[in-house]
């Protein structure tokens, strides 16, 4: 009878969600006691992953049924489904960035575990997967924008480190992340525990990386600051491996941030292609260390076509007084592939910035500053996941000492709208919308925001940048200006200027 009922409740649950096609159906396979799939549900679960790409399809909602055998108590059985049923979905939250709202998980103990007209009972997980074809809008991301999935390219390189199980591994990313995995830290089974792992790390420090990465910093809407952001991710044999219910991994960011308040985050990609950040149960520890100002090289500032050097017409002839008595053609050359205006205006603000008169004034105060640092730290913290991992901290302030953002026009699935801090490290999404406007409500401490609006037909850009000082709220009325790829991530890349160093 209870096999009866719950057959019909499986139907019942999965009648409401369907629309006009029928779900996938997977049953994956364990072995006795085990909650990590067996080799062939590995390769069913890879057959699916397969499958998606062939038919071009996405997932709309997960309906995961964990059962166990009728060896064991009812209630070890039952801890065991539970089991089960998370780690499929972790998996399908790491593999195909399904949200946890569309994932709906039920498991079984000895009540349902030796059914004949049920199969999948028997040390099983029951999976219904309903999709739908893949979108123009998301046909690049999973479940993301359009605009951050076309950009996806642009953002930091994926780093590999291969390692063995049994041994205790340090990895550093190439932005200065420092990973420490213990060793026996993952739940392998039997046939993977002597195999090496695969240890997949994004670093995402400046405000370009977080913008390709769609790694905004808002917390179920509230402002964060951050202290920088990773997705750490492990596999073996190709398939994705979770750590061991006790283990933990110690992850130092590479960021230097001044104050307290900082804590782990763990992030879930949203349908818009952005990061929700949900603080976690963790100590984080700081580390004092001198942050000094490093200046900027004039070749830093390049451009691609190669022009006659304006040698003394830059004004900032202090730094090329080495150039009166050398000018063959290839020091010309080399000198002509230098943005002189961008440079210009890089030096001016820094003028502004250190109160200086001229080149060498500036050198002398920012040499002056550096010999005059406070300390400021560097933040670690022990994680029980990987996945998305943060660094942040929320913006506490009262209300009145919050500000507001508005841009007139309608929330719209083909744009996003973002602003970045000056004075403190937030890349922050919308969280306002109206008939006629949208924006930031609430979203930090006065200050100094860049807002950028990017729109994209499938085929073009258009932007809207603008700066703005937040003593009071503030409207703005965008004008786009259409740009291609390459512009846009010129653009987006001398954002990282007004970061906080």
């Amino acid at each position: 009878m209870r096999s009866l009922l719950l057959l019909c409740s499986i139907g019942l649950t999965c009648s409401l969600c369907a629309q006009t096609n029928q779900p996938k159906q997977l049953i994956i396979s364990f072995n006795t006691g085990e909650y990590i799939p067996d080799s062939i549900g590995f390769m069913k679960l890879q057959q699916f992953t397969s499958y998606l790409d062939a038919k071009q399809q996405e997932i709309d909602s997960v309906y995961i049924y964990g059962f166990a055998d009728s060896v064991g108590s009812n209630q070890s059985n039952q801890l065991l489904s539970g089991k089960r049923t998370a780690y499929m979905q972790t998996f399908f939250q790491q593999t195909f960035a399904v949200e946890d709202t569309r994932i709906h998980q039920q498991f079984y103990g000895e009540e349902a575990g030796t059914a004949a007209s049920l199969p999948w009972q028997q040390r099983a997980v029951f999976v219904h997967v309903w999709l739908h074809p893949v979108t123009q809008a998301a046909s690049a991301w999973k479940g993301s924008s359009a605009i951050f999935a076309s950009l996806e390219s642009l953002g930091p390189d994926w780093q590999s480190f291969t390692i063995m199980p049994n041994a205790d591994a340090t990895i550093k990313g190439k932005n200065g992340t420092l990973i420490y995995i213990p060793a026996n830290s993952f739940d392998l089974p039997a046939y993977l525990k002597d195999k090496p792992i695969k240890i997949s790390l994004r670093e995402y420090y400046d405000y370009s990386e977080l913008f390709f990465g769609g790694m905004t910093t808002m917390s179920d809407n509230q402002a964060l600051e951050t202290s920088g952001s990773i997705d750490l991710q492990a596999s073996s044999g190709g398939t994705p491996v979770t750590l061991l219910p006790n283990a933990r991994v110690n992850v130092n960011f590479a960021m230097q941030v001044d104050g307290n308040g900082f804590q782990l985050f763990f992030g879930s990609r949203s349908n818009r292609g952005t990061i929700n950040w949900i603080q976690q149960d963790a100590v984080m520890t700081s580390t004092a260390v001198n942050k000094r100002f490093k200046m900027k090289s004039m070749y830093a500032f390049t451009k691609s076509d190669t022009v006659s050097c304006p040698y003394f017409t830059c004004g900032i002839s202090s730094d090329i007084q080495w150039l009166i008595h050398y000018s063959s053609r290839m020091r010309r050359k080399t000198y002509g592939n230098i943005d002189w205006c961008a440079y210009r205006a890089y030096l001016d603000s820094l003028c502004v910035q250190f109160n200086a008169v001229g080149y060498n004034d500036l050198v002398l105060k920012v040499k002056s500053y550096n010999n005059n640092l406070v300390q400021t730290s560097r933040y670690s913290v022990q994680s029980k996941n990987f996945g998305y991992l943060n660094c942040d901290r929320f913006i506490e302030l009262p209300e009145d000492k919050k500000t507001d953002i508005f841009v007139l026009g309608k929330q719209d699935s083909t744009a996003i709208c973002l602003a970045f801090a000056h004075d403190y490290n937030a890349l922050l999404a919308t969280n306002f919308s109206d008939t006629d406007k949208i924006g930031f409500r609430g979203v930090g401490r006065e200050g100094t925001y860049t807002v950028v609006m990017i729109k994209y037909d499938g085929h073009n850009y258009f932007i809207y940048k603008e700066t703005i000082k937040t003593d009071e709220s503030v409207t703005l009325s965008p004008t786009f200006k259409k740009v291609d790829k390459k512009n846009l991530q010129q653009i987006l890349s001398s954002i990282n200027g007004i970061q906080p160093t």
